[in-house]
């Protein structure tokens, strides 16, 4: 998956996980967020479409970590990201950041575990 396409995902997944988290409805959460409902449950379809689609393409539960370096300080763009974390499956290779929230963490780990 391109960067662009897991950036916006990893978006889109916080903001579920916010929703989720909160104490509001989905119709609240997204009236207090200025979203359309329907935008809501657009990324929501998206985001168990792309879960699925991950969980097919997983034949075996293998993981295998890899520590990577990253600098002291680097400056904020994409061409200097460096992850913190890369988890590599058979059919896929997933890299994230250090400053990914706890709760889109958890969920994709979830996501991997889980899968078949």
């Amino acid at each position: 998956m391109e960067p662009t396409k897991q950036a916006q995902y990893a978006s889109w997944l916080q903001d579920l996980e916010d929703q989720r988290m909160s104490s509001l409805t989905q119709e609240e959460w997204c009236r207090l967020h200025n979203m359309k409902l329907t935008t809501f449950r657009y990324r929501q379809r998206a985001i168990n479409r792309m879960v699925k689609k991950q969980q097919e393409q997983i034949q075996t539960p293998a993981v295998r970590f890899t520590e990577v370096p990253t600098p002291l300080s680097a400056p904020d763009t994409e061409e200097s990201y460096q992850p913190q974390v890369v988890i590599e499956l058979p059919h896929a290779k997933l890299t994230v950041n250090g400053s990914i929230p706890t709760g889109q963490l958890r969920i994709l780990l979830e996501a991997i575990l889980h899968a078949e």
